[in-house]
């Protein structure tokens, strides 16, 4: 029977290159960061203008091998009713342009009609999904050559 051996080099030289990027949180972060920033920047474009100053960026959440973020719509309009004495929050308003709203009623059965959708989170995410992409491999293939470099 044939005996077969093989002869590894550079083990440890690549043990040590994977220890470097043990902690990859603080990498992952900053491409997530770049490609929200990039989106947020799409939807203030097509957002209307009642939302434009609402829109940011998440504070970003880490654990279990993953990291997360959300474009949202912070804080609440000057519009006050019974159920929003603050006001309507400014997400509720993004909903009601993304998706419309249905046929609505009073109390008294006064047909208070239905808000038609206008969607502007979709298409901007659409238009640019490559961008974001593009940016964050970006910013990872940087920074992980650059602790390799190291």
């Amino acid at each position: 029977m044939a005996k077969t051996s093989f002869t590894f080099e550079g083990l440890s030289e690549l043990v040590k290159d994977l220890d470097k990027l043990s902690d990859v949180y603080p990498i992952m972060k900053e491409a997530l960061y770049d490609g929200a920033g990039i989106l947020a920047d799409e939807i203030k474009k097509r957002a209307p203008e009642v939302l434009k100053d609402s829109i940011s960026i998440s504070k970003m959440d880490a654990g279990g091998g993953k990291v997360n973020t959300a474009v949202t719509f912070a804080g609440y309009s000057d519009h006050k009713t019974k159920q929003y004495p603050n006001g309507v929050p400014y997400a509720l308003i993004a909903a009601a342009f993304e998706s419309g709203t249905s046929e609505r009623s009073t109390k008294n059965g006064y047909n208070r009609g239905k808000f038609g959708k206008r969607p502007f989170i979709r298409p901007a995410m659409k238009a640019c999904q490559d961008r974001v992409r593009d940016a964050m491999q970006k910013t990872l293939d940087e920074r992980i050559n650059d602790i390799m470099e190291e």
